[in-house]
This record gives structure tokens, sequence and C-alpha cells, in this order.
């Protein structure tokens, strides 16, 4: 299926470029960036990730089907 191959290049991509990004945070201020963004890449490096990307519409599915409302308190 090519989307789901292009849906994994682009993930794969996204992994590189954050990783790359991470390993130009230098200084004291960027820690909480640099927390954050590793957070980020284990959740994508993870095995329970992998596996909802690899099922068809389970991953992104309900955010592509599902119309987004926006609600107000007034």
């Amino acid at each position: 299926d090519p989307a789901r191959k292009r849906l994994f290049s682009d993930t794969r991509r996204a992994v590189e470029i954050l990783s790359r990004y991470l390993g130009t945070l230098r200084s004291p201020a960027e820690e909480p960036l640099q927390v954050s963004l590793q957070k980020v890449l284990h959740i994508f490096q993870s095995e329970l990730f992998q596996a909802l990307h690899s099922t068809p519409g389970m991953l992104w599915g309900p955010f592509l089907h599902t119309p987004y409302v926006l609600k107000s308190d007034a």
C-alpha cells in the first residue's frame, strides 16, 4: 500500500529530524525542550506506537474520519 509506505517513511523522517535537532540543543535553558523531545522520540520508537502505526486506520483513522468541533463556553 503506497499510502502506508509513505506514512512509515514520513514517520522515520520525523524521527531523524527530531533526533538531529535534539543534538543541537546545548544550553541549560533548552533542557525542558530536550526532555520533551526525548519523550516524543521515545514514543515514536516504542513498540506500541509501531504496532498502532502498522495497523490500518488504528492510529490516525479516528482523527481523519471524526469531525473536530470547537466548543465555546459562551
